[in-house]
């Protein structure tokens, strides 16, 4: 991530990312990033593929290269400013300047972006200009082979913000939905990155995964079990031939005791420093006290008699 142009101020105020799983595995994704200060633009890179991860022969349920997608296809991109319209999910479905795909960056101007190739990826260079603005950016693209097929469930395991990106987000929404709802005690959700990161159920067909001020450089992925009913077999891709949900309950119930476990050291170690500074400070203001005592009493003079400015009358 990266923006330019002169006297560059912003922050990343919200990041709403609206997700929906297709019948064929692949997941077409709304992504909105809100700025607030003063830039030309922003740009943002679409990871598809972790190339750290290795594929098993028996698959790893925590990390494995069946989760990877394949490629980022049907990209838009556009932008528009903000004055007092709510920031929420529903801003998506508001009227956007589409900007318009210039091929070379040095010819590229305002209201135009440019696309590039990343390892393992795409980058998107939006040159949209604010100065002291709010600015929506707004994405939508398709990842080709997000879920995988398993004997009993299908499932998705999906990075939407990686380590890559390279701001602190105040606010971060990701909605997942379903192809259709799912009423069987498959549909399970888990999310992984930030101990603060919280994941329910919007209703039988999606899940909502909010995290309060993501710091930079934290990757955020979620995971769901559901219903393999529901996808169609004979358009998924990725089919791992085996029975996966209690292998996907054992890592994930391990990740949570891990999880809880680093919660209660932090609460702990967090405790310890608030009785350390309360005693530190009961010390600096006895050693206050005592210095004012013993140092800094006013003197008082030995002399006990009546003082006389001027000579008495009859001396």
């Amino acid at each position: 991530m990266a923006v330019w142009g002169r006297n560059v101020n912003y922050d990343v105020t919200d990041m709403y990312i609206d997700a929906t799983i297709l019948t064929n595995g692949d997941l077409q994704v709304k992504e909105l990033i809100v700025l607030d200060g003063t830039f030309n633009g922003y740009e943002r890179d679409l990871v598809y593929r972790n190339r750290n991860l290795k594929s098993n022969e028996t698959i790893d349920f925590s990390q494995d290269a069946i989760y990877n997608a394949s490629g980022i296809e049907d990209v838009s991109v556009a932008a528009k400013t903000i004055t007092d319209e709510q920031i929420d999910f529903s801003l998506m479905d508001s009227s956007f300047l589409v900007l318009d795909k210039n091929y070379y960056e040095d010819d590229a101007v305002n209201g135009e972006y440019v696309e590039r190739s990343i390892q393992d990826g795409k980058s998107y260079k939006m040159y949209y200009a604010a100065d002291d603005e709010q600015v929506a950016f707004f994405l939508q693209y398709t990842l080709t082979d997000v879920v995988v097929l398993h004997e009993d469930v299908a499932e998705i395991y999906w990075t939407f913000v990686g380590e890559n990106f390279d701001d602190t987000i105040e606010n971060l929404q990701i909605q997942v939905h379903l192809p259709q709802e799912d009423s069987s005690n498959l549909f399970r959700i888990w999310t992984h990155g930030d101990l603060t990161a919280t994941v329910n159920f919007v209703d039988r067909q999606s899940f909502l995964t909010s995290v309060l001020r993501v710091p930079r450089n934290t990757a955020i992925d979620v995971r769901s079990t559901f219903d393999k009913g529901l996808m169609d077999a004979s358009l998924v891709t990725k089919q791992s031939g085996v029975s996966a949900l209690d292998g996907i309950l054992e890592v994930e119930e391990k990740r949570a005791n891990d999880a809880n476990i680093l919660r209660e050291t932090t609460a702990r170690n967090l405790r310890i420093m608030q009785i350390v500074c309360v005693l530190f400070l009961v010390f600096v203001l006895a050693w206050w006290v005592y210095v004012y005592f013993r140092f800094d009493k006013e003197y008082k003079s030995a002399f006990r008699s009546k003082y006389n400015r001027e000579f008495i009358d009859d001396y």
